[in-house]
């Protein structure tokens, strides 16, 4: 009998963020003539059914990801028990139970749990994926592409704590700083490149932080959320007459950043539930 096997909601996620690196849509063409499969088996795979291993597998080679492992649906639950601890890391990831990123080539923000137990407390380590790049904007009467220059992720906890000794995020390509209360913090992203106008960093199911629940359910919603001032337009396309004088420019530009803001990324950029029951 042939394998299958079925990609789980991470990696569905994970997958998505490396096609559109490539600029590729879910059907797109060139994928099933790469990979020598049908266009109905990619649906499958995106509908998260059952699809044979050698075609799970080119799938995933074809948009860079070679370790495919971590893109199939666990069916079994798996541990890992440490001689030096009694901590046990039980390989059950929790995913979100409702998503939404409202600019998903701008800001593609995603979060996913694992179980880490131990004899006094129960903890979850919270693996953060987070994309930044820019998007173009359709107006109907022209389009524009914006990025961001900075931002906050803000989490909301019932029945949870985020000591500050925990949150452990780091990277070089922006800055990074932490803030708020245990049971609502906040990571604040800004831009740290000079010859950048926006922020483009991509973190891949990094460790954010260790979540220390205080009773069963525990719930956490995730925003990431801007300012007038975070919001940036790198390009205009037909919406300026030629000729236009610059202090029209930079009205119709600030126009354009508010009727965003109001539109696409308020009161949030992105949003997530997840519950540990």
């Amino acid at each position: 009998m042939a394998v299958t096997l079925r990609a789980s909601q991470a990696g569905l996620n994970k997958v998505d963020m490396a096609r559109r690196k490539k600029g590729w849509s879910k059907t797109e063409s060139v994928w099933c003539e790469l990979t020598v499969i049908s266009a109905s088996t990619l649906k499958r795979f995106w509908s998260g059914q059952a699809i044979q291993q050698e075609a799970f597998v080119a799938i995933c080679e074809a948009v860079g990801i070679n370790n495919w492992q971590e893109i199939v649906e666990e069916t079994n639950e798996q541990s890992l028990s440490q001689d030096s601890s009694d901590i046990v890391i039980v390989a059950a990831d929790y995913v979100p139970h409702s998503q939404e990123n409202r600019c998903p080539d701008c800001l593609f923000l995603y979060l996913e749990g694992v179980m880490v137990k131990s004899a006094s407390l129960q903890q979850v380590e919270l693996r953060l994926t987070i994309n930044f790049n820019e998007q173009w904007e359709d107006l109907g009467i022209g389009r524009v592409k914006f990025g961001i220059r900075s931002g906050e992720l803000r989490l909301s906890l019932t029945n949870g704590k985020i000591p500050y000794s925990s949150r452990k995020l780091a990277t070089t390509d922006c800055y990074i700083s932490t803030k708020g209360s245990e049971e609502k913090p906040v990571w604040e992203f800004k831009l740290k490149k000079t010859d950048e106008p926006t922020l483009k960093v991509l973190l891949d199911a990094v460790k954010l932080a260790i979540l220390q629940t205080t009773a069963i359910p525990a719930n956490l919603e995730a925003t990431f959320e801007i300012s007038l001032n975070d919001l940036f337009l790198t390009d205009i396309e037909e919406i300026l007459p030629p000729a236009t004088h610059i202090n029209k420019q930079i009205a119709i530009k600030a126009e354009v950043v508010r009727w965003m803001l109001q539109s696409k990324v308020k009161p949030y950029m992105s949003r997530l539930e997840m519950k540990y029951a």
